[in-house]
Parts: C-alpha cells; structure tokens; sequence
C-alpha cells in the first residue's frame, strides 16, 4: 500500500512540475508573440494594455522561476530533516513555511498569466475596433 502512495505522490509532483514548466513556456512564447506583433506598430498610449500584457507575463514567469526555487529549497529541507532527527520539528516548521510560500507563487504564476492573456485580448480587440473605424 505504500508503494502505491508513493507512486502516485511521484506522477502529482511530476504532472505538477511539467504544468508549472507549461505555464512558464507560455509566458516567454506570450512575451514573444506579443513583442513580434508590435514591431510595426507606432507607439501610442492605447498600446499601454499591451506592455501591461507583456509585464503580467514577465511577473508570471519570475514567479514561476521562484516557485521551482522554493520547490528546490522544499526537497532540500526534506533531505536535512532525514539527516538531523534531532531538529525534526525545526524542519517542519520550515517546510510548512515553505509551502505556504510556494502555494502563493504558484496562484500568482497562473492569476498574472491570465491577467496578461486577459489585458492583450482587450488591447487586440480595441486594435480590431480602432481598424474598422478608421
């Protein structure tokens, strides 16, 4: 019974880092397409929600990278706590921290991931619009 634990606690962790791995490659593939779409376009103060776009996504992405950091440090700590039994309860209280760090990067990686998609939607539809007035 164990073992099934075990595995299925590996194929979580393992389906949750390719999904975080996921949301980081659309942030950078976001960032690039949104950049690629501008190279033309003369700057004006209606393009404010596209570079507000570009800063969710780029938030988005050094959240990401600071979740697997704190991830990293989180599997770190579970090492420690099998090599000093001694200062077991000191580790858990780390880890517990730890995990409530990582839980709100994690949120904040998809909420600013969805904001950007959110905000450059809007900035291509007042593109859309602004095109079929003039």
């Amino acid at each position: 019974m164990k073992d099934s634990a075990t595995e299925v606690y590996k194929q979580l962790h393992e389906n949750q880092n390719q999904f975080v791995y996921l949301l980081l490659a659309i942030d950078v593939s976001s960032i690039g397409f949104a950049i690629n779409r501008t190279v033309a376009i003369k700057l004006s103060w209606d393009e404010i929600l596209l570079g507000l776009s570009i800063l969710c996504w780029a938030i988005s992405f050094l959240y990401g990278c600071s979740y697997i950091e704190v991830k990293s440090k989180s599997f770190a700590a579970n090492l420690k706590m099998f090599d000093q039994p001694d200062k077991t309860s000191f580790w858990k209280n780390y880890l517990n921290d730890i995990a409530d760090k990582s839980v709100i990067k994690y949120k904040r990686l998809k909420n600013y991931l969805y904001l950007g998609v959110v905000l450059f939607i809007i900035w291509n539809l007042i593109q859309i619009i602004k095109l079929n007035v003039y």
